[in-house]
């Protein structure tokens, strides 16, 4: 796993692409993304991080560009890595708030009159992107219930 997180090779290649290409260069000053030497390595450990199907909390003061960086990283990924392919890893954004519950992110019953005893079963966001190989982000976790941080603790192990 350590040569996997400090893949110096990995970086060097998005980070030189980065710089170089001219269609890359366009695509992220369009979405507003400032390449600096550290938004670069940030935005390809995301990249690769994603890629990998690798879990990743993103901490830091209000500003800082943590949403930026990962709705750009996904949108990379749309355009220029994964442009041919049936599922586009599609981004699910989710907001959170305090009066977010685990039903609202998991699964939860909802009244249907077509089934048999009036309820089913409708997926959250997260069993929803987990099933279809969809991406999500969490925004706003610290504005999230404490029991919210026990689940998703305890879904990523």
């Amino acid at each position: 796993m350590d040569d996997f997180i400090n893949d110096d090779s990995m970086i060097k290649k998005y980070t030189t692409e980065f710089k170089s290409d001219e269609k890359k260069k366009k695509f992220f000053k369009k979405q507003g993304f400032i390449l600096t030497e550290k938004s670069m390595e940030r935005i390809a450990l995301l990249i690769h991080y994603i890629l990998n199907g690798v879990p990743v909390l993103f901490e830091g003061n209000t500003g800082t560009s943590k949403t930026r960086t990962i709705l750009t990283a996904c949108n990379y990924i749309k355009k220029f890595i994964k442009k041919d392919c049936k599922n586009k890893m599609e981004l699910i954004r989710y907001n959170l708030s305090a009066e977010t519950k685990i039903d609202d992110i998991i699964a939860k019953y909802v009244s249907d009159q077509k089934s048999f005893i009036g309820l089913i079963v409708q997926n959250g966001p997260f069993v929803d992107t987990y099933v279809n190989g969809k991406i999500i982000l969490f925004d706003e976790i610290n504005l999230a219930p404490a029991n919210f941080a026990s689940m998703y603790t305890a879904i990523f192990r």
